[in-house]
């Protein structure tokens, strides 16, 4: 009977009355999906080449800037395509010479991104990150001292692996070794959203834990000659990312777990020892050095990217290598790389062009000192736009992308500190827990087999930190960033 079923479904699916149907159904779902999109396009260019104070060249950087934020927001094309078709556009009216699009490719901070993205997967596959990992988890005792003993172990990967899809999946097995132990749903699922949760949150803590990051530095060097440093971000952002991590696990814990399931004993299997082998102790040496180096760059003056690269080569020489190199090759995420680089070009030209400027004159009514006579006014509106950001524009690379370049006007005009500024606007755009669509960290973990969250849990969990990470931005500010050299 079954196999009946689906033979007459295929027939019916392979017959042409059917298939004209679904052909049909696709096409009208096409012409939905497109409406919006379609629409704002003919409002972005109706404006954008109408508008009087900008030249021609400023009109195409206006429209082809909007645009990609446009289809950032409304659709599903990957954010790397867009961004690089946005740039080819303003190549091709000449509204940004072809070299510009070359140097972003060849920037430092591509080539920081691809010895990043090397390192992170030669310290993935010699099981480095998980055998740690399961050293701090086999201090648990309860459930809620697994959470915390959890948290503690995944902020610190933030500092030194740059893509959170890659943090999401070397963790997979611990969760794993968690969800085996648990035996109940409710516990799955907390540990499920816990996880990428404390990954996106702990990214603020580290200058190469995004592209965002990079991304934001180079457009800040490009305008102002001055650059935050992987020091300067740790020091700033580290010490934010371990409370706001904490409070990540508090709000999980507490609000995901019923009482009788916080604190009921948890046995979890002890780490085997003698797991670490050679290469993976050859790989933490390598990494240690690397950190080491990236904190004293003011003494040796070797670029991050540099030192980046000499850990990557390191780590995959032929026959002494922990990785082939064909191996970190396909760690690195070419699509982000692409992304950062025609990410660049539009903020350059958002620069250069003027175009910054001119939608801040219309926008904001700015003034000398804004910052300083107001600072809890402009604290509160810069953390209220960049932290709901990630609503309507789920890349977190688009987002530095759009938000930086016109914010760097801002410190310019109003006599704002840029450093401060473009530190503080990430932190906001950092946040995205909103949605599963919004980072693929979610996406691994609410697909898993397992019991897992839905949308309803992670909108729910947002609910509880949104309001509490942006507060805590405030309260970071005032207690300890404007004393240490990021006053606005």
């Amino acid at each position: 009977m079954k196999r009946a079923l689906e033979r007459h479904r295929t027939l019916f699916s392979s017959s042409p009355r059917g298939g004209k149907k679904i052909e049909r159904r696709q096409g009208l779902r096409w012409l939905v999906d497109a409406a919006l999109p379609l629409a704002l396009t003919f409002v972005v260019a109706a404006i954008a080449f109408a508008v009087d104070g900008l030249d021609a060249n400023g009109r195409w950087v206006l429209f082809a800037c909007a645009e990609a934020t446009v289809l950032w927001s409304t659709t599903r094309i990957d954010a790397a395509y867009v961004a690089l078709g946005a740039a080819l556009l303003l190549v091709l009216v000449g509204a940004v010479p072809a070299e510009t699009l070359h140097d972003s490719l060849a920037s430092d901070v591509v080539w920081l991104m691809i010895g990043a993205f090397i390192v992170g997967g030669a310290l993935r596959d010699t099981g480095v990150t998980t055998r740690l990992t399961r050293v701090l988890l086999a201090r648990a005792r309860t459930v809620a001292g697994a959470a915390f003993w959890l948290t503690t172990a995944i902020v610190p990967l933030a500092f030194i692996i740059p893509s959170t899809s890659a943090r999401a999946a070397m963790l997979l097995p611990i969760y794993e070794d968690l969800a085996s132990a648990l035996r109940d749903r409710r516990g799955r699922r907390a540990f499920a959203l816990l996880v990428p949760s404390v990954i996106l949150i702990s990214t603020v803590g580290s200058l190469v834990a995004a592209g965002s990051h990079l991304i934001s530095e180079q457009l800040l060097e490009q305008a102002t000659g001055e650059t935050i440093g992987y020091l300067r971000w740790l020091a700033w952002g580290a010490p934010f990312a371990v409370v706001t991590s904490a409070l990540t696990a508090a709000a999980v814990v507490f609000a995901f777990l019923p009482r009788s399931l916080r604190w009921r004993p948890l046995s979890l299997p002890a780490p085997e020892e003698g797991k670490i082998d050679g290469a993976g102790w050859t790989t933490i040496a390598v990494v240690a050095v690397m950190v080491v180096l990236w904190l004293t760059t003011s003494i040796h003056h070797l670029d991050v990217s540099i030192v980046t690269l000499l850990g990557a080569i390191l780590l995959t020489v032929p026959k002494g290598g922990v990785i082939t190199w064909s191996q970190g090759l396909k760690a690195v995420s070419w699509s982000l790389v692409l992304f950062v680089g025609a990410a660049l070009v539009l903020g350059e030209a958002l620069i250069d062009s003027g175009v910054g400027t001119f939608l801040l004159d219309k926008l904001l009514p700015r003034g000398p000192g804004v910052g300083a006579q107001a600072p809890i006014l402009f604290g509160a509106l810069l953390a209220l736009s960049t932290v709901t950001a990630h609503l309507y524009m789920p890349s977190h690379a688009a987002r530095a992308a759009a938000f930086v370049p016109p914010l760097l006007h801002l410190a310019s005009s109003a006599d704002l500190n840029p450093l401060a500024v473009v530190f503080f606007a990430n932190l906001g755009l950092d946040y995205c827990l909103t949605f599963p669509i919004s980072s693929k960290a979610l996406l691994v973990y609410q697909q898993l087999d397992r019991e897992t969250f839905d949308a309803a849990d992670l909108m729910r969990l947002s609910a509880l930190l949104m309001p509490l990470y942006a507060l805590a931005m405030l309260a970071f500010y005032f207690a300890y960033w404007r004393w240490t050299g990021a006053a606005f």
